[in-house]
C-alpha cells in the first residue's frame, strides 16, 4: 500500500492513507459531567518526523481507546481532514484529523519506521515566541 505524508494532507481529498506512530494519547471529559469521557485526543508522527493530531469523539471513543497504544504503529484511513483551529495545539500543521465510523486504524510492524523523533528548537526561537 502506498502512504501519504503528513505534510500532504489538505482538504481536497477524502481518499487518504497514513502511516503513523501514535506519540501520545489523552480524554477529555465533557463539560456538563467531567465523568464522562468527550473525545480521545491522539498525536501521531510519520517516519519523516512530522506531526498530526487526531479527535475522536465520543460515540466512537470506546471503539478505539482499547485498541489505540502509544508507541505502536498504524495504518491509518478513511478519516476526515478538518482544519486544526484547536485552541491550545499540540502539533504546527494546518489541519487535524478526524476518526470517524469509517475510520480504520490497523496494526502494522516495520522495523525500519522510526520510533522516536524530536522536533528541537533554537533557544532563540523559544525565547522571543508570541
Amino acid at each position: 500500500m502506498l502512504y501519504d505524508k503528513v505534510l500532504e494532507i489538505n482538504k481536497s481529498r477524502t481518499n487518504w492513507a497514513l502511516r503513523l506512530r501514535l506519540i501520545r494519547a489523552y480524554t477529555t471529559p465533557s463539560f456538563s459531567n467531567k465523568s464522562i469521557t468527550n473525545t480521545l485526543e491522539c498525536i501521531f508522527h510519520d517516519s519523516e518526523g512530522d506531526r498530526v493530531h487526531a479527535t475522536i469523539r465520543r460515540e466512537r471513543v470506546m471503539h478505539f481507546k482499547e485498541s489505540l497504544k502509544e508507541g505502536q504503529l498504524y495504518s491509518v484511513r478513511n478519516f476526515i481532514v478538518a482544519p486544526n483551529d484547536m485552541k491550545y495545539k499540540t502539533t504546527t500543521l494546518a489541519y487535524k484529523i478526524l476518526f470517524n465510523h469509517k475510520t480504520m486504524a490497523v496494526d502494522i510492524i516495520d522495523g525500519n519506521f522510526p520510533t522516536f523523533l524530536f522536533n528541537f528548537k533554537p533557544f532563540v526561537k523559544l525565547a522571543y515566541a508570541n
